[in-house]
């Protein structure tokens, strides 16, 4: 693709691509089908913690894979946990591509700790990544959107929800709503109570 045609594609920021196989790999090659430039955040020590030491394996082959498609391509890795990372990876992005159309969050921590296992410093690990890091991102985002442009909202967990280079500026959550509130426990579920209280009792 000429060097022009590049440059006249609008801009996606995409966090946690830090695996070929992620959510994250999958959505950032259907935007770059699709006719987007690409931002993307990953951080290898989080992916290889919760992955193995060989999750970030082709990664590099990745991003050239989807330059090779024609997307203007940016690596951006960064720590999410850290206050100042959110403001770091949409200042790199802007000022490498330019003004971003679209902010994919995609990063997640988890591990597989129970309630009960569950210590003070990972619950604010899983709260300063998933929640605090996509607050801060979205804000950060839509503080280079030149005014009267563009709006936010959470979408349905599919990439189609960023299907146009030329649509209004985007905000998308890879879980729904609705999906969340599926996951959530509910003092109205027997199985779940019952598994609290024997855990509880238990220890």
């Amino acid at each position: 693709m000429p060097e022009t045609a590049a440059a006249n594609r609008p801009v996606a920021i995409v966090t946690g691509v830090g695996r070929t196989v992620g959510i994250g790999a999958a959505i950032a090659a259907t935007l770059a089908d699709q006719g987007w430039g690409l931002a993307l955040n990953y951080w290898t020590p989080a992916d290889e913690e919760i992955f193995g030491a060989e999750a970030s394996r082709g990664l590099a082959e990745l991003v050239i894979d989807l330059g090779d498609r024609g997307a203007r391509m940016l690596s951006i890795p960064a720590n999410l946990e850290r206050v100042d990372a959110a403001a770091g990876v949409i200042s790199t992005a802007t000022a490498r591509l330019g003004a971003a159309s679209a902010l994919v969050l995609s990063h997640a921590w988890d591990d597989d700790r129970s309630l009960l296992d569950t210590t003070v410093e990972q619950f604010d690990k899983h709260f300063a990544i998933n929640t605090r890091a996509s607050w801060l991102l979205v804000r950060q985002f839509a503080g280079q959107i030149p005014d009267g442009g563009g709006a936010s909202w959470p979408s349905p967990a599919t990439p189609r929800s960023v299907t146009s280079p030329t649509a209004p500026v985007k905000v998308h959550s890879t879980a729904s709503s609705s999906q969340r509130r599926e996951n959530w426990p509910t003092s109205a579920s027997p199985r779940t109570s019952s598994t609290l209280g024997r855990s509880a009792r238990d220890g």
